[in-house]
């Protein structure tokens, strides 16, 4: 039988909302979410950037204890996944590792093992991002060979710059790549996204998988907006903003020459059952607002958290979700700020009634608020209040 020149792989990106330091707790949503893509009969299943500390970790990332804390999770989800049954998924998971200094690491797991790592080489120093002070860049670029395609990873930053490990890896010319993110939320910056993805895809001749976290940490929301792209450039699914999603696809993977750096296996892919419904397949996790969307109409795209897939194909028309309009509503906006101020973020860190207050004239003129934001307009336990004038 000739070996095909394309394979069909069902990926998929977990898109979720982990707390910083609760790494007891960021790995029982690992581990949920890998029992869930086990029984969509994922293939190979990304996770967002450092998810098992959390992110962004700051100075954290400095405590030795921390880090070590960090490489045994990480070793222990390898361990667990193979006790789910998943053992034969390509599972790629960010975490926390450390040399002389700390690294921004993703682990390639298969079979109960850490089979490879790569640590991100492009550390962002502008903006909310302060990684070139705690953490080493990593070299090199990372390909491994799973079910007979070429796998490269990328960390969030490494795809923001086409020098460096995009053009290294066009030059090498791996069949798909992985890429974990911590990307927060800014207004319009899912089409800068989209945009960057095409433009990666195109120089790199690869589908990418793309996947984001959703959540608040400190001064910064994390919106998820994870994204499949085919080769071309061509949204195959993409995940709503502000929600925990597992986004599925099965796609088709170029089978290339790309001389990778370790072998998982050639076996190709068998052929795939669809499942059963396309859009709503499985019911997924905790919604981060269980009574909420019906309640505040002024939200965007609120359903409840679910297993999105599609049969991905460059020719096909996905239906997606809608983003967060391009000049949102000042109430549109208060999303992120009831994202960040809600549950886990504040119940995981023991404040049971978090607060949201404006101060001053120029705050409360620029969000449009009324004398008090309406509760059926936040979740029960947030507390809100305007200063007086």
């Amino acid at each position: 039988m000739p070996i095909p020149d394309s394979v069909k792989l069902r990926v998929a990106a977990a898109q979720i909302n982990p707390l910083v330091g609760d790494i007891n707790g960021n790995k029982k949503k690992i581990l949920a979410s890998v029992h869930e893509a086990k029984a969509a009969g994922v293939q190979v299943l990304v996770f967002p950037e450092m998810i098992v500390t959390g992110y962004p970790v700051e100075d954290l990332a400095l405590r030795k204890s921390f880090s070590d804390a960090s490489k045994q999770a990480a070793e222990e989800i390898a361990k667990e996944i193979s006790k789910l049954g998943a053992g034969k998924m390509l599972v790629a998971l960010g975490y926390l590792d450390r040399r002389e200094k700390p690294l921004n690491a993703l682990a390639l797991i298969h079979d109960g093992k850490i089979l490879a790592r790569y640590f991100k080489r492009h550390l962002p120093n502008y903006g909310v991002f302060d990684e070139f002070r705690n953490f080493e860049s990593g070299e090199g670029t990372l390909i491994t060979r799973f079910m007979g395609v070429d796998i490269a990873v990328a960390i969030c930053e490494d795809i923001w710059r086409e020098h460096g490990p995009m053009s290294e890896l066009a030059t090498r010319k791996p069949g798909l790549l992985l890429v974990p993110n911590g990307s927060p939320y800014e207004r319009s910056k899912d089409d800068i996204r989209l945009t960057l993805l095409k433009e990666r895809a195109k120089q790199i001749s690869v589908p990418i998988i793309y996947a984001n976290m959703v959540g608040g940490q400190d001064d910064l929301v994390f919106d998820g907006d994870s994204i499949i792209v085919s080769a071309g450039g061509d949204v195959l699914t993409r995940a709503a903003q502000f929600e925990e999603t597992l986004l599925i696809a099965d796609i088709d993977v170029e089978r290339t020459e790309a001389k990778p750096d370790f072998l998982i296996n050639e076996d190709i892919a068998a052929p795939l059952d669809k499942l059963s419904n396309p859009v709503l397949a499985l019911a997924i996790s905790s919604a981060l607002y269980p009574n909420f969307a019906s309640s505040a109409p002024f939200f965007v795209n609120a359903p409840a958290p679910r297993v999105r897939y599609v049969e991905g194909s460059s020719s096909i028309s996905v239906a997606i979700p809608p983003r967060v309009p391009k000049n949102p509503s000042p109430r549109t906006l208060l999303r992120p700020i009831f994202l960040f101020s809600s549950a886990p973020d504040t119940e995981s860190s023991g404040f049971v009634m978090p607060s949201v207050s404006l101060n001053g004239m120029i705050d409360k003129a620029s969000c449009g608020f009324p004398p008090r934001i309406p509760r059926t307009a936040r979740p029960p336990n947030v507390l809100s209040s305007t200063s007086p004038r």
